[in-house]
């Protein structure tokens, strides 16, 4: 079995559709493994339409999915009300981590797992934050290959798959311009609508100069061996009539189909793949 582990209710066919078109001849030894897919209990009806959305696209992509059913961010701490508080959060549920960590590894104990995918972080959404750090736990635990994949949308800000690989010591290249990163992070559609007041913005930015600090000052070797692959699918279409299924998520992160295709296409060239839909991942040396 390859496990892969998605912080919510859309991110591996957000993140991995070519990769498991691609890489797995028979899908079905294929597991999603969603950790936050659970609401408090006024919002559980909107959590089951997004769970058979769930269902819906990983049918398409002929894989299994396994819900986990942990609390996502706004209904597990009152911190995590607004938006601008669960990006840059502090790492600091041991409670969940631990949970999270004792039922994969209960759930892996009971098949044969060559792989494990997981987020590599990017956006720093705190329930991805804390995805990937349950998969550095069971890297340090299971003897089995581990990857990373990179978190989409997120990816597509200018910068951001570079400077999350700075903070996990997988690279030493600092030439990032952080006021380019935050140009581009606030130019994507769900960061327009999420901070659409200036103070709100100015929150943010400010707490992405005080981490960006800290990650310059406190990263300066390579201390993760990993090998990047790429994979990739002749037309982004197909992908989209994947994410077709998540009609409650798609609006806020890809307005129109013409947004997907656009960010997708620039990013691929960007890659320097000769296909127009093209996604990477890390394996762990």
């Amino acid at each position: 079995m390859i496990l892969y582990l998605s912080p919510h209710l859309d991110d591996v066919p957000l993140s991995c559709s070519a990769r498991i078109l691609s890489m797995h001849k028979d899908p079905k030894d294929v597991v999603v493994a969603t950790i936050f897919s659970k609401s408090d209990e006024q919002n559980k009806h909107y959590y089951e339409k997004r769970k058979s959305e769930e269902r819906t696209a990983l049918k398409l992509l002929g894989v299994e999915p396994f819900f986990c059913d942990f609390l996502d961010a706004p209904y597990r701490l009152s911190r995590y009300t607004s938006y601008d508080r669960i990006l840059w959060g502090t790492l600091d549920e041991e409670d969940i981590i631990s949970a999270i960590t004792t039922k994969l590894i209960t759930l892996t104990s009971l098949h044969a797992v060559s792989e494990i995918c997981i987020p590599l972080g990017v956006g720093w959404h705190i329930d991805h934050l804390i995805v990937h750090k349950v998969g550095q736990r069971l890297y340090q635990s299971l003897k089995t290959r581990f990857s990373f994949y990179e978190d989409r949308p997120y990816s597509f800000v200018h910068g951001a798959t570079h400077m999350r690989l700075l903070e996990l010591g997988i690279c030493n290249d600092f030439s990032i311009d952080l006021n380019d990163f935050k140009k581009s992070l606030f130019e994507m559609p769900w960061t327009k609508e999420a901070f659409s007041k200036p103070e709100d913005r100015q929150y943010l930015e400010s707490r992405i100069s005080d981490w960006w600090s800290l990650t310059a000052r406190d990263t300066n070797q390579v201390t993760l061996k990993v090998s990047r692959r790429q994979f990739s699918i002749k037309s982004p279409q197909l992908v989209w009539d994947i994410l077709l299924s998540y009609a409650s998520q798609l609006p806020s992160l890809y307005p129109t189909k013409n947004d997907f295709m656009n960010m997708s296409e620039r990013y691929s060239l960007l890659l320097g793949s000769t296909n127009d839909y093209t996604e990477c991942d890390w394996l762990v040396e």
